[in-house]
């Protein structure tokens, strides 16, 4: 064993990623790309300037896929010709701000048209797609027949700390709320949390492969904003243990296993069986199971 392997990057994401973030992410590769199942998934991340959308569907593809890399990056519409026909199965791509004027109303060219087929017609390589927006108005109807889940990430400055919660909604939620925009509804942050018991996670600074990012201006980078990044990341590593507590309780990762282990046999791993094993009573057992259960929903 080498003691001193050096961390990839897709080790150090997996280390600084939200465990709610992976939970859903898990869901989504439960659901649409087990052997069985044929399917693609587009994820939208919305959310204003500088709120995190490039780190957010970084991280998220990168965990959907180690084999991620900078090739996996679209920001013109050179890289989505190269990276739809030449990636292999089940990889993950990812589609920043600068292709939508592709994908918009305006765009007549034969190169969209011809872009825009070919995202049509790709779902057969089951690729994982994050597309970063600044707003559900302006999605195409291109992108609306494919999207699957939408991710809104806003900014909550609060006693010196930047952090940034994200939001995950279902497709049916996202097109009632493109419903009620298009009716004259004022887009704002507080519009995306009028969804019944709506839950939240805590988005880490993490980026993989930044220099990447700096290097395309796929993100905006000065001296000022980095020293914001340096000091703002220091603080929320100090926050996010709290922050995990809270949200999903000191146990979750244990109840979670036992839960997983229930759900693949119930026959086999009982109620009984695994409070048995692990010590504690059965009530215990069925009171973690049901926690677990109640933090599920539709991806």
């Amino acid at each position: 064993m080498n003691l001193f392997k050096m961390e990839t990057e897709y080790d150090k994401c997996i280390r600084h990623m939200d465990g709610y973030h992976k939970y859903c992410l898990d869901l989504v590769k439960e659901k649409y790309f087990s052997e069985k199942k044929e399917n693609d998934y587009v994820l939208l991340v919305v959310g204003e300037t500088e709120a995190g959308k490039t780190t957010f569907a970084a991280q998220s593809c990168l965990y959907m896929n180690k084999n991620f890399s900078k090739k996996n990056v679209v920001y013109n519409s050179e890289t989505f010709f190269y990276n739809v026909w030449n990636m292999p199965f089940k990889t993950s791509i990812q589609l920043d701000e600068g292709i939508l004027q592709i994908f918009s109303k305006d765009s007549l060219t034969k190169e969209s048209k011809d872009i825009i087929k070919k995202f049509a017609t790709i779902r057969a390589k089951q690729y994982f797609f994050t597309i970063c927006i600044p707003t559900l108005i302006d999605v195409s109807k291109d992108i609306l027949k494919r999207f699957k889940g939408m991710v809104y990430i806003r900014k909550d400055v609060k006693e010196n700390v930047d952090h940034r919660f994200w939001y995950w909604f279902t497709r049916d939620q996202t097109l009632n709320m493109i419903e009620k925009l298009k009716k004259g509804e004022k887009e704002a942050p507080e519009f995306y949390m009028k969804s019944p018991k709506l839950k939240k996670g805590m988005l880490r600074d993490f980026l993989p492969f930044r220099e990447f990012f700096k290097e395309h201006k796929i993100i905006n980078v000065d001296e000022d904003s980095e020293r914001k990044y340096k000091y703002y990341s220091a603080l929320r590593k100090k926050e996010e243990e709290k922050y995990n507590k809270e949200i999903l309780g000191m146990h979750f990762e244990r109840n979670k296993v036992w839960y997983d282990l229930h759900k693949s046999n119930p026959k086999i791993f009982t109620q009984e069986l695994i409070a048995k094993a692990c010590g504690v009573t059965r009530p215990c057992v069925t009171i973690a199971l049901k926690k677990v259960k109640s933090k599920l929903f539709e991806i």
